[in-house]
């Protein structure tokens, strides 16, 4: 996937744009899931499904922002 608005130097700007794209989606789904699952199931444990989504974005996103923010600083 070529993003135009980027300059081919800045690869790690198109890294972290994606994986923010990635990470925010999985973030809202997870969310959404979450109220559903509670809706369904009440209370649930700390290792449910939805949250482990919302986990794995949050994990995602702080292994890309990491190495990055060496890169820019």
């Amino acid at each position: 996937m070529k993003l135009s608005f980027l300059h081919p130097k800045n690869w790690y700007l198109e890294l972290l744009f994606l994986a923010g794209i990635i990470s925010t989606s999985m973030g809202l789904t997870g969310a959404y899931w979450d109220v559903g699952w509670h809706f369904d199931y009440g209370r649930d444990t700390f290792w449910s499904p939805p949250h482990l989504f919302i986990y794995g974005s949050t994990i995602l996103m702080t292994i890309f922002l990491e190495p990055i923010s060496k890169i820019i600083a």
